[in-house]
């Protein structure tokens, strides 16, 4: 017989965390809450439960058993016999679910729910997709819960940990009746009902809700419902006929999604908007003067419609409602990305729009314990990326406090009564004020050094859950029972903003932050968010820049840490991805080049007396700079940053590619080509880069931080 040991408490410590928002991990459960079960597995667990008989059966006729049965670290959130009936039943009453409605063949007796299932000519389908959008590859405890971080289901699915009336739920509506049932390989948690999930596109889903009736009728007057109805691309992509290599796996699909901020009705309201045409006059005013500081307009000479040609691209409601999407998926928890930066500064993103040559920024707030609180877009502060005093590494310093002085606290992203939403092809934010393309924008919350990861340029990494995954994570979506995935490898055409010159020459990874730890025991790369794309290879490829805010002269970056198996690349900049349109760059990069040459000139800053200011101002003269002080090998930021040697030995550095004119309405793509095609085991890496608008990198008044 089975031996567990039980302490009271379990349900209890739930109760007991109190009404406050998620914004700290100091507040913990007692292990010894946990139930202990020697020897059962998740399977062994709800085969044992007669409560959870159905989801076992669900489990088997999946053909997920054999993986729930097998060693590794899973969490299943298991639906009671009971919930299960009533999300068949639901299904089954379902008239606009496209995946749903029609599933059950013949008609069957009305006490009799759960046969609609196992009768059903498509019951297969429907448990494989049942059990995965219950499981986690992860160990999930209610200790977990505490940080409010989504959690993603095998099947894609995100979910949020919340507190309703002090009881911690999952999106507010799935309630637990029993918690940290602790087995062999992993947990169970017993819940009242099915996580919500959607087979619906976007508009629908919009239109489900039943709180963003403005919203909808604009996407379809606009015509924008048709784009956001994508969400599988099968052209233009060379599979591999490969079988995956150990700690490796290859995508097999490429899904396509979306992502909205949008207004729920309550807040259009406060703005004295409750009808189409009040909306249509509001967005009218925003834009119909915009070619005044909208450069991409004025440059094309573009002319604002004000009419009720709203399927017009540049129609004033078509720009507004296109502001506010981006062509990629993103959930709660992945709207901004906190790892190896210091544990008491602001995270960022600068996502891409669907208004053409336009971003917003996303600003995650930390709180004391260093963890993702409120998110705001378009922040704006007093002069980011500037100081008044060269050199000095201290958040708590007169000239960074005043730098960073917050001059608008920019648009909550999230609502005390609209949820965040997943529908079948992207996500639903709702934000708290109206969100428009300012001339405020451009001018001041995007004036300043911009950082892009080289993950975040590639739209299909985000939908695909690539960017920022954990090995732990990838074996999940993969189904794999042995090792962590630690990297993935791409084929080509998988990445719409990527072009490879050279088919399967250019070998394209992704290194998962975790990597890291099979090396060398740090927590992850030494490199900006701990990940890193990197190539093999007779390598040839370009990738598409996200557009400069404005017209005007740049300073592009190239951030790398510099190691002996890195390798020489030449770097081009074109106007499109026709190779015979690009110009070279300067001269080839060697990334194995000796830092502490006088071609480069970098010195260990703590042991310079100016904390390094004049040894900053002679490398960038030269054309490089030390690393930023924002970022090291280490969960937030400990040890040494990327601005000394890292805890490694080795020197993270960036380069200045080119300093010259860009056009917000101009496309670029930055190609790399290997100069040692002879070798094919060399690396190249791929970090971040930087774009720094010379009122930066050149101020008249103030020296650009150290961050």
């Amino acid at each position: 017989m089975t031996k567990f040991i039980h302490k009271i408490g379990g349900m209890m410590a739930l109760a007991a965390l109190g009404v406050a928002s998620f914004t700290s991990c100091s507040e913990e459960i007692d292990d010894s809450n946990l139930y202990t079960f020697t020897g059962q597995t998740v399977i062994d667990y709800l085969r044992s439960d007669s409560t959870l008989s159905d989801i076992a059966r669900i489990s088997d006729i999946a053909g997920m058993s054999d993986r729930l049965s097998a060693y590794g670290t899973y969490t299943c959130f298991a639906p009671t016999n009971e919930a299960l009936k009533v999300y068949i039943d639901s299904l089954y009453d379902d008239v606009k679910s496209k995946n749903h409605n029609g599933l059950y063949a013949g008609e069957v007796a009305a006490d009799s729910v759960m046969n609609r299932l196992w009768k059903s000519e498509k019951c297969d389908s429907l448990c494989k997709d049942i059990i995965e959008s219950q499981v986690t590859g992860q160990k999930k405890t209610t200790n977990d819960f505490l940080t409010g971080a989504d959690i993603t289901m095998m099947q894609g699915n995100t979910h949020t940990p919340k507190r309703v009336n002090g009881e911690i739920t999952i999106d507010g509506t799935t309630h637990f009746i029993k918690t940290d049932q602790e087995v062999e390989n992993g947990i169970v948690h017993v819940i009242d009902r099915l996580f919500y999930r959607s087979s619906n596109y976007l508009i629908d889903e919009m239109e489900a809700m039943g709180c963003y009736s403005l919203w909808v009728e604009a996407l379809r007057k606009t015509g924008i419902e048709k784009i956001l109805q994508e969400s599988i691309r099968t052209q233009g992509i060379n599979w591999f006929n490969l079988e995956p290599e150990a700690g490796t796996d290859y995508p097999t699909k490429c899904k396509v999604g979306f992502t909205i901020f949008a207004e729920p009705d309550e807040v259009l309201a406060k703005e004295g908007i409750t009808t189409f045409e009040q909306l249509v006059e509001r967005a009218n005013k925003e834009y119909e003067n915009c070619s005044t500081w909208y450069d991409y307009v004025k440059d094309a000479g573009i002319s604002v419609s004000t009419k009720d040609d709203y399927t017009n691209q540049w129609n004033a409601l078509n720009m507004f409602v296109r502001y506010h999407i981006l062509h990629y998926a993103l959930s709660t928890d992945k709207l901004v990305y906190s790892f190896n930066e210091l544990k008491n500064i602001d995270v960022y993103e600068y996502v891409r729009t669907l208004l053409p040559g336009t971003m917003f920024k996303l600003t995650g707030i930390k709180d004391p314990g260093g963890n993702i609180g409120e998110i705001y877009i378009n922040r704006q502060l007093t002069t980011p990326s500037l100081t008044s005093d060269p050199g000095n590494t201290s958040l708590v310093s007169a000239a960074y406090q005043a730098a960073n002085e917050v001059k608008d606290p920019g648009i909550l992203v999230g609502n005390s009564k609209v949820n965040s939403r997943q529908a079948s092809n992207g996500y639903i934010h709702p934000i708290s004020s109206m969100l428009t393309y300012k001339e405020d924008v451009p001018n001041k919350v995007l004036n300043e050094r911009l950082r892009f990861d080289f993950m975040a340029l590639l739209d299909e990494s985000m939908t695909n859950r690539f960017r920022s995954y954990t090995g732990a994570d990838l074996k999940s979506f993969f189904g794999r029972t042995d090792a962590n995935i630690t990297s993935v490898r791409f084929p080509e055409g998988y990445f719409e903003n990527m072009v490879i010159y050279n088919g399967e020459a250019s070998r394209v990874n992704y290194l998962t932050k975790d990597h890291a730890n099979g090396y060398n025991g740090y927590d992850c790369w030494n490199d900006y968010q701990g990940d890193e794309l990197y190539c093999k290879g007779a390598y040839d490829f370009a990738i598409k820049l996200p557009p400069v805010p404005k017209d005007g002269t740049y300073e592009l970056r190239f951030g790398y840490v510099n190691n002996g198996k890195r390798t020489i690349v030449q770097f081009y900049l074109g106007h499109s991805s026709d190779r015979s349109t690009m110009t070279p760059c300067d001269i080839p990069l060697d990334q194995n080049v000796n830092l502490q040459s006088t071609t480069v000139g970098w010195t260990n800053a703590n042991t310079d007396g100016d904390n390094g200011a004049a040894v900053d101002k002679a490398m960038h003269n030269r054309g490089w700079m030390r690393g930023p002080n924002y970022f090291s090998n280490k969960k937030f930021g400990e040890g040494s940053t990327a601005r000394f040697k890292s805890d490694g030995g080795q020197h993270h550095i960036r380069r200045v590619v080119t300093k010259q004119y860009f056009k917000q309405g101009e496309e670029n793509w930055f190609r790399c080509k290997t100069a040692m095609p002879e070798n094919t085991e060399a690396e190249f890496q791929l970090d971040y880069i930087e774009l720094v608008p010379v009122n930066v990198y050149n101020n008249s008044y103030l020296t650009e931080d150290v961050f």
